[in-house]
């Protein structure tokens, strides 16, 4: 928690055309017509540090991208998070990926994780998104590829015809 360098990231390090972002970084992008500045601040282990840069950013940026809690989100168990990063002063879009429900509150956006991952998971949809930086178009593109978890009501289940409730439960986590 306090080791900002060790991260699952490091593995791609050698792909080309990644890069690690390890340091609080201003990326400007676009062109001279058209460009935005976008904030990018990795899990640095202190949240009123997190914060500062959000606050002292807060004028120029449009977009900015964390991994840290942040206050008035939920964590996955369902519980408010109150000790978290407070982002009231900040006017841009804030995208983060901490907790792996995908949720929006304001102008925070938990990505959430491309997949269910356990059945607290149920009824969260999954995908994953693109930005369209300078027409400030956001669009989510929902997996219907990998397993769910999903609760079934047992009369409903039996209702069914055999070639419905097999495409219902198959490759699911099923609780009926």
């Amino acid at each position: 928690k306090t080791n900002k360098g060790t991260t699952s990231l490091k593995s791609l390090e050698n792909i080309p055309n990644i890069t690690l972002i390890m340091e609080p970084t201003i990326l400007n992008i676009g062109s001279e017509e058209k460009s935005i500045n976008i904030l990018a601040i990795p899990y640095l282990g202190d949240l009123s540090l997190e914060g500062n840069y959000l606050i002292k950013n807060k004028k120029n940026i449009k977009y900015a991208f964390m991994h840290t809690d942040i206050s008035k989100m939920k964590y996955d168990n369902g519980q408010e998070i109150t000790a978290g990063v407070n982002v009231d002063l900040f006017k841009g879009k804030i995208f983060s990926g901490h907790i792996h429900t995908r949720q929006e509150n304001g102008n925070v956006l938990y990505v959430g994780s491309p997949y269910q991952t356990k059945r607290s998971d149920i009824g969260n949809i999954k995908g994953i998104y693109d930005i369209d930086f300078l027409n400030g178009k956001l669009n989510f593109t929902e997996n219907n590829y990998s397993p769910i978890f999903q609760k079934i009501n047992i009369d409903i289940f039996l209702s069914m015809n055999d070639e419905d409730r097999n495409k219902l439960i198959n490759n699911n986590y099923n609780d009926i």
